[in-house]
């Protein structure tokens, strides 16, 4: 079973946690609703530097400066106490209309349903 990534109405963006932290939540709750509108199934994904404080002594050598002509991710200039706010208001966004359930679960529901026809 393959799932695709959920990606914005439109411009077709992937939907997931880099997007939300690049845009900003109004962007991400307006896209939301679209997807919501339009009855598009929503997979929406974490990479684990979502979870890294880049801004903790111990690992801010490890983000390269701006000034260096290198981009770096939203992720990674962010701190996770801003990171994890943002990332609650989403899930409770997301959380008032859907069940969240592992892609696991969610893929042999999808083959079962497969079977069924």
């Amino acid at each position: 079973v393959e799932i695709p990534i959920t990606v914005t109405p439109i411009v077709r963006l992937p939907f997931f946690a880099t997007f939300l932290l690049t845009t900003g939540f109004p962007l991400f709750q307006r896209s939301y609703k679209r997807l919501r509108r339009a009855g598009r199934a929503i997979q929406f994904q974490f990479h684990l530097s979502d979870f890294v404080d880049y801004g903790h002594p111990e690992l801010a050598d490890q983000v390269p400066a701006a000034s260096a002509g290198v981009y770096v991710p939203q992720a990674l200039r962010t701190p996770l106490a801003a990171k994890l706010d943002l990332f609650q208001r989403a899930i409770d966004l997301i959380a008032a209309d859907h069940t969240f359930v592992p892609l696991v679960k969610w893929a042999d529901a999808i083959a079962a349903e497969g079977t069924n026809r």
